[in-house]
């Protein structure tokens, strides 16, 4: 899939059968449409036309927009994230779209006070028959996404328009169609807020895994690439982030002929807390393996092939020789896998395993014999790499 297909091109009516390609109903986003945005700390908006949106929706909107006027603090092209409540993804309830009549609803049990305004509201704790925190808890989650992913920013601007996208501009967007409702005064009815990003003109992982098969392993380029996308996450864990939500389409590439990659969408970061002791923070970087996450979508994706984790020469009292065997089966590449480990002459008529009893909880066990031992001062990495 490229980048190019997961846009909205045309009608959401007709795009595509497939729910995820449309656009919810009742959104404005069409192709064509026009969008008045407010730039934090500007006097005057701007207009902006929509060229698509990428879809499905999930923590915000992200939109491919065009400037109808020069800006002299943006370029013409670029994209806009807004954190509207209506349109984010609603999965945790059927039928639980947000529409005109549920807006007034919430609305009215606003301005009766008949409304829970607590901030700890749990998505276990009402159904969608509650007017008021049916749209109260996904505007409770698109605030605190639009912070943390503005904060992640903030802290990354080092990286800003190399290894992620450049920040231009925080915004909020009044969508003239709520202008039917009447007013109320909970920060939950006003203006939407948003990110107004650099666009990146390319592919994502995703596109270049799609692209393989089973039996391709990663080029050089490719594993230059990969290296670089480990940098990425070391840098994070420095500037205090850790991502949260590491998938092939979340890694893109700047050009479609290029490898350098990019990091997006920072929505469900982990921030470092103001006070977190450079100890407390690196035992969460610990426990959140991100740099594992990492390899681990790079892996999948036939893009790298990573260095082994240490394995006992002698195997474990139960699995045998389990976990030295799938490190050396797991490595793609024939090449890097004779160079790391060295095979093991048995017999291919002969069983792989045995069946013995794990002493800990008396319950069977497969016992792998030995099919590959680790090549002497071969480069380990640690389990606990962050």
């Amino acid at each position: 899939m490229t980048v190019a297909s997961r846009r909205l091109r045309g009608s959401s009516r007709h795009i595509s059968s497939r729910d995820e390609d449309r656009l919810p109903e009742y959104c404005p986003f069409e192709p064509g449409a026009k969008l008045t945005l407010q730039l934090d700390g500007e006097p005057s908006s701007v207009e902006v036309q929509i060229l698509w949106p990428f879809l499905p929706f999930s923590n915000g909107q992200a939109l491919h927009v065009r400037l109808t006027a020069p800006h002299p603090c943006l370029p013409s092209n670029l994209l806009v994230k807004l954190f509207d409540r209506r349109f984010m993804c609603r999965d945790w309830h059927e039928d639980n779209d947000w529409s005109p009549a549920s807006e007034l609803a919430a609305r009215t049990a606003w301005r009766r006070g008949a409304v829970d305004d607590r901030e700890d509201v749990d998505i276990d704790s009402f159904g969608p028959e509650d007017p008021w925190l049916r749209e109260k808890f996904p505007w409770m989650r698109m605030i605190k996404a639009f912070m943390t992913e503005r904060e992640a920013y903030r802290r990354l601007t080092a990286l800003q328009g190399t290894l992620i996208p450049k920040l231009f501009a925080t915004l909020t967007w009044r969508d003239p169609q709520l202008d039917v409702f009447a007013p109320a005064t909970h920060p939950m009815f006003s203006a939407t807020p948003g990110l107004a990003m650099e666009f990146i003109e390319g592919t994502t992982l995703r596109d270049v895994a799609e692209r393989k098969t089973a039996n391709d392993w990663p080029t050089d380029a490719e594993e230059r690439m990969s290296a670089k996308v480990l940098d990425i996450a070391r840098a994070l864990g420095k500037h205090g982030v850790i991502h949260g939500d590491i998938r092939a389409f979340n890694i893109m590439l700047r050009s479609p002929d290029s490898l350098d990659p990019v990091l997006i969408d920072f929505g469900h970061a982990v921030l470092r807390g103001e006070h977190e002791t450079e100890h407390d923070w690196t035992e969460r970087l610990r426990e959140a393996k991100q740099i594992n996450e990492f390899r681990r979508v790079l892996w999948f994706a036939h893009v790298h092939d990573p260095t082994p984790s240490p394995c006992s020469p002698e195997g474990d009292p139960v699995r045998g020789y389990f976990f030295l065997n799938w490190a050396a089966d797991a490595v793609k590449s024939p090449a890097k896998r004779l160079e790391w480990f060295e095979p093991v002459p048995c017999d291919p008529e002969e069983p792989t395993y045995k069946m013995v009893v794990d002493p800990s909880d008396g319950v069977n066990a497969q016992y792998h014999f030995q099919r590959w031992r680790m090549r002497p001062g071969v480069r380990v990495r640690p389990h606990d790499e962050y």
